[in-house]
């Protein structure tokens, strides 16, 4: 079977235009035409050529379910129509909070976050904190968030380079590798 990126290729083009060095996240930058999916279900994803794919990245955890398990599906569809994001307290956050707490004895409480990478910073302060260490071991080329101490583990043995045109006009200050001081 003969896999096409026609469509892929055209979108990446466009992307490259517009998007600074072409994909959204270094993670998805990789030799080559980028995958752009079009849609995905159970372990399987479809590209906007056509070519199917078995998923092994699994939205990097969150679709540990597969894509589109139905019940999920119905219970997102039912909390979309009564609101998204309400920058408040809400009933099922409680109701969430000590059902974790319920079923990990040890965790005494809980903490939300909107994002990955705020909670990988709550994470890494708590720790701090707790121990009384400045020091947070990172695994090399895993991702931990996009904040300034966090992706030099992620990035450090692969750093592709921008083309010219996707470059700032303007030096950039290179990332310390040493954690912050708060």
């Amino acid at each position: 079977m003969t896999r096409t990126l026609d469509v892929s290729r055209g979108l990446y083009i466009t992307a490259q235009r517009h998007i600074a060095g072409g994909v959204s996240s270094d993670a998805r930058r990789m030799a080559g035409v980028p995958l752009y999916v079009d849609r995905a279900a159970g372990a399987r994803l479809w590209d906007v050529d056509g070519n199917t794919y078995l998923d092994y990245v699994l939205g990097q955890g969150p679709a540990l379910l597969g894509h589109c398990p139905p019940a999920v599906v119905e219970a997102v569809t039912a909390q979309v129509s009564r609101g998204i994001v309400y920058s408040a307290q809400h009933a099922a956050e409680a109701r969430v909070a000590e059902r974790l707490c319920a079923m990990v004895p040890w965790a005494e409480h809980v903490r939300f976050n909107t994002v990955g990478s705020e909670a990988v910073h709550a994470a890494w302060r708590l720790a701090r904190g707790f121990t009384g260490r400045p020091k947070i071991l990172k695994f090399e080329g895993h991702y931990h968030g996009w904040l300034d101490p966090f992706p030099t583990a992620c990035i450090r043995r692969w750093r592709p380079r921008a083309p010219p045109s996707a470059r700032p006009p303007f030096p950039v200050r290179r990332v310390s590798r040493r954690p912050p001081t708060w």
